[in-house]
């Protein structure tokens, strides 16, 4: 039997792997939106779009708390799962006759998440429920679709590597940080001297030296990005920022990044956890 939710903000109970069958995520859907019913959790918990729908959010922009992903085999064309693991999943935007609005809500929740850093909730249809696959973040965006990647878990923590090569089920230990935090350097070098290069090697090199996917470390470098982010600094083109890793490691990473570098840069993430999307980037 799955997990039964009665408010919107139950959802964020859920662990991958949990089911929900489908008329209860329907009716929560629906129901959220009317005050008095036993789903209704106040204006600020209210569900958007409908229940048929592929994609619903929790609130209303800016005030977004998660958006949530019903995917089915089939319903879209470009969306997929983009490696074995299951980490990284296209999802295509909402189409109207033919044509994406990145005005439509539904586009705009997805567009926005980087900024905003409200959790993804991706579903895929099994046995009559919806399943959990993860928590997710926008990695990428595309004319017609964006590229999804699972989020770092509350477990990815900093822990003491005894040795120079991880497992791929280890947490990220300190001297894996710390060597793609000398990659990504490298790579931002070349990316302000407006060299051309490939991330690709870059990925491979630490994969083939730790045991990760190359898709785990290009999701690392977006991780790094975010603290050049808080920065007030430009990252390297294609790294959009990615925050979604406990507060140790956006301390560690920042802490890299100035040893790696060089220099420092005052208080940084460490002390405000904020974004600065919207202030003058510094090279």
């Amino acid at each position: 039997m799955g997990m039964v939710l009665t408010k919107s903000q139950d959802i964020f109970q859920l662990k991958p792997g949990d089911a929900v069958a489908k008329k209860n995520l329907f009716d929560l859907i629906q129901y959220s939106k009317v005050e008095g019913s036993e789903y209704w959790a106040g204006l600020d918990f209210r569900i958007g779009n409908t229940p048929q729908q592929g994609i619903n959010w929790i609130g209303e922009l800016p005030e977004v708390k998660a958006v949530i992903i019903k995917t089915k085999p089939g319903a879209y064309e470009e969306d997929a799962w983009l490696d074995e693991e299951r980490l990284t999943y296209r999802y295509s935007f909402k189409l109207k006759r033919g044509v994406v609005s990145y005005e439509d809500t539904a586009n705009r929740v997805l567009l926005m998440q980087p900024h905003f850093h409200y959790p993804i909730f991706l579903m895929s249809e099994k046995e009559g429920s919806w399943y959990l696959e993860g928590r997710f973040s926008v990695m990428d965006r595309k004319d017609t679709f964006v590229v999804l990647h699972l989020d770092s878990t509350p477990t990815d923590v900093i822990a003491e590597n005894k040795s120079e090569v991880a497992e791929p089920s280890k947490r990220w230990g300190k001297i894996e940080l710390k060597a793609a935090v000398e990659a990504y350097v490298e790579m931002h070098k070349l990316d302000t001297a407006g060299q051309l290069f490939s991330k690709k090697p870059y990925y491979a090199k630490l994969a083939a030296r730790f045991g990760r996917t190359e898709k785990a470390y290009e999701y690392r470098m977006q991780n790094i990005s975010y603290i050049y982010d808080l920065q007030g600094r430009r990252w390297v083109k294609g790294l959009l920022p990615a925050r979604n890793v406990g507060r140790n490691v956006i301390e560690t990473l920042e802490a890299m990044v100035e040893e790696v570098e060089g220099r420092t840069f005052g208080k940084g993430a460490r002390s405000t956890g904020r974004s600065s999307v919207n202030q003058q980037r510094l090279l």
